[in-house]
């Protein structure tokens, strides 16, 4: 005697970090691939997107100012013989110079923040990897496991045997039938493993 078991099952794991806006399957529900299984939300994200967009815009025309700034020092620093000014314009350039700096490194900070959100973003909703049925939910969030799916078209039937079967050459790759309990139907299979190591009384 045994009974019908899938060979795969699929588990789903939420981010703890993100909101789930929206659950679009229950218990019980068959899946195709491709299929949505639930979204996050995404408005905190899209804040975020928007906010560091605006920031590197932001920086960018002071870049174009302090340029400016550095040209029109430059200018005066070429046309005065005076040390004193000399002096003065060129701390003032080495200044604006340092500053650039630290705002190209900020902006690249920036758009890499950028790049972080809009993959978030591409990826709010989470979809099925495989064709099966829905087996489990956790809206407790008491595991790391959100969803689980039993994939379709891969089972096995799990079941005991004795010492009799054992001695009548039952081993792994023996072709063997299943007959169904609750019908005349007949299946072909093969002996794909025995634990032998976890005998029952």
């Amino acid at each position: 005697a045994g009974m019908v078991v899938s060979d795969n099952v699929v588990e789903i794991t939420r981010d703890s970090s993100k909101t789930v806006k929206e659950l679009y399957v229950t218990v019980g529900q068959e899946v195709k691939s491709g299929d949505k299984l639930f979204s996050y939300d995404s408005d905190a994200l899209e804040l975020d997107l928007e906010k560091n967009q605006l920031e590197v815009e932001k920086m960018t025309n002071e870049q174009t100012t302090y340029a400016e700034q550095q040209e029109k020092l430059e200018k005066q620093l070429k046309k005065t013989s005076n040390q004193s000014e000399i002096v003065r314009l060129t701390l003032e350039i080495n200044t604006l110079k340092t500053t650039q700096m630290e705002n190209d490194y900020n902006i690249a900070a920036k758009n890499q923040e950028i790049d972080k959100l809009k993959e978030m973003l591409a990826n709010v909703d989470i979809t099925a990897p495989v064709d099966g049925t829905i087996r489990k939910i956790d809206n407790e969030g008491q595991t790391n496991v959100y969803i689980t799916i039993q994939q379709s078209g891969a089972y096995r039937i799990k079941g005991t045997l004795n010492e009799m079967s054992m001695n009548g050459g039952l081993m792994v790759g023996s072709r063997v039938k299943v007959y169904s309990r609750i019908s005349d139907q007949t299946w072909m299979g093969t002996v794909a493993s025995i634990d032998m190591e976890s005998p029952e009384e």
